[in-house]
């Protein structure tokens, strides 16, 4: 019976010992304050000393308004409560991520060039910052390597205030000046004119232009504020607040320059083909005028009798409307049928105005040679100076159009940069390291607790059968003198003699 009931003291004990009570947990937490208040203070100097090395990130932003096309209130009343009806603004947005408008900014900001300073990460960072010694940029105006050397880095080195040398793996390329472009073997590299700093270096990198887009499209950030307002945010951050500044500013106008042009297109066509046959029209102008003269020198200046010059008259206004049909039919043909009522009544009257003119042809027969002949020059003369006239006003009405398109994309907040960086958040890194800090010594504490478990009390020597005479409290004047002992080397006393009022003795 004995031994059962030492085997169950036994057990107790072990069980009691496995089992970690929450009061000795905090006891050992306030124990050992000072330990997690040094690794709190720790951790919030490594936060503040990260925050400070850190690049400071700028935001950009800009706002673009996408106008809505006026048309049939009814049909834009119904397609608005069709199911998966698409916003408005959906396409203009697409429109912005495409090639087209991000690839012109990456042309015109050369953003498929990379050029960094070299240095040190962290010892380098640390230093600029110290000494306030911050290596200015390199301002590469085009960088053109082989495609299979596309993402590969060079190096640059400034050897003067105007010189400089490229190297790639470790082997000179070529030396060159500032403000004139030096190429070697399919390397070309154009630095602007500008004073260098002698013992400079830069890494350059050369990125394949589809690349550049897709860097830059992840960096982008576009949508739409609120639903269906028509009012599109572009934002990107970067460490650079000028260059950010001008990636939006950039992209904002090819994408306003690309919406006119896209309004204007038809006129510029039109445009383009009054600019071809103006110079025919012109041609034949100078070739029938040359006939008439000559003919008239022939056969000694004959005039046209007075009905002859009734008929050309006429002729000549009949051609000038038969001329005007044909512009406003080429107007009417992309908007109507021949069915149309409108387009059927243009058909009507040129219809009428050819049959006049055959009458008139009647009556031209009835003339002598001679007028017939002459009749004829002149009318070609009239027929094409009514023609070129009537082309140039044309051409002239095109211009005006296209000169005041206006397209349906307004820019309503151009580019701009916050002064203030929105990272690295100073305030919030010490923080969230301050309590990251407290959290590791806690955990530590706890784990070290758990692993290292004494004798609490003296029940549990008397529980595993040992005898206790007395129990002795414990001094905190000896146990700091004890630690500074092991420390320091320090001379230890006796208790009785050092604090006789102790509690301990």
């Amino acid at each position: 019976v004995k031994m059962i009931n030492d085997l169950n003291k036994n057990d107790r004990i072990t069980n009691e010992e496995d089992t970690i009570q929450l009061g000795t947990i905090i006891g050992h937490l306030i124990d050992h304050k000072k330990l997690i208040l040094s690794s709190m203070v720790m951790f919030a100097l490594i936060g503040g000393l990260y925050s400070w090395i850190a690049t400071p990130i700028y935001k950009a932003d800009a706002l673009i308004q996408v106008e809505q096309n006026t048309g049939n209130s009814i049909l834009t009343n119904l397609s608005s409560i069709l199911p998966d009806n698409q916003p408005a603004s959906a396409p203009e947005i697409e429109l912005l991520k495409s090639r087209m408008v991000l690839g012109g900014a990456v042309e015109e900001l050369n953003l498929d060039i990379e050029v960094k300073p070299k240095n040190f990460p962290i010892i380098g960072r640390l230093y600029n910052k110290f000494t306030g010694n911050q290596q200015p940029n390199l301002p590469v105006i085009s960088f053109n390597v082989p495609s299979e050397n596309y993402n590969v880095e060079y190096i640059v080195k400034t050897v003067s205030n105007n010189e400089y040398e490229l190297f790639l793996d470790g082997n000179k390329i070529f030396s060159g000046k500032v403000g004139e472009r030096k190429e070697v073997n399919g390397v070309a590299l154009y630095i602007a004119d500008t004073t260098l700093t002698q013992g400079n270096t830069y890494t350059l990198k050369k990125i394949a232009e589809v690349t550049a887009i897709s860097n830059l499209l992840e960096q982008l950030n576009i949508s739409e504020k609120g639903k269906d307002t028509g009012i599109i945010s572009l934002s990107i951050n970067g460490s650079d607040p000028v260059k950010i500044k001008n990636i939006l500013s950039v992209i904002s106008r090819i994408y306003l320059s690309q919406n006119i042009e896209r309004k204007s297109a038809e006129a510029a066509k039109s445009l383009d083909f009054l600019d071809k046959q103006l110079p025919e029209i012109r041609t034949a102008l100078d070739e029938s005028e040359n006939k008439l003269n000559l003919y008239r020198q022939q056969k000694d200046s004959v005039d046209l009798s007075l009905e002859a010059k009734s008929v050309l008259d006429t002729v000549v206004q009949l051609d000038s409307q038969l001329n005007e049909l044909t512009f406003r039919e080429a107007e009417i043909s992309k908007l109507y049928t021949k069915e149309h009522p409108s387009y059927k009544a243009l058909l009507e009257k040129r219809r009428t105005l050819e049959d006049e003119k055959k009458r008139l042809s009647g009556k031209i027969t009835a003339l002598p040679q001679t007028q017939q002949e002459i009749l004829k020059l002149t009318r070609d003369v009239q027929v094409n100076q009514e023609i070129y006239m009537q082309l140039l006003n044309k051409k002239q009405e095109l211009s005006i159009s296209k000169a005041s398109t206006v397209g349906n994309i307004r820019i309503i907040d151009p580019a701009i940069t916050n002064p203030e960086p929105i990272a690295p958040q100073s305030v919030l890194i010490i923080l969230m390291m301050t309590i990251f800090g407290a959290i590791v010594s806690i955990v530590y504490i706890i784990i070290h607790t758990i692993l290292h478990k004494g004798i609490q009390s003296a029940e549990q020597l008397e529980e595993m059968g040992m005898n206790v005479y007395a129990s002795v409290p414990l001094s905190e004047l000896q146990f700091d003198k004890t630690n500074k002992g092991g420390k320091l080397k320090a001379k230890r006393g006796i208790l009785s003699e050092d604090s006789p009022a102790d509690v301990t003795v």
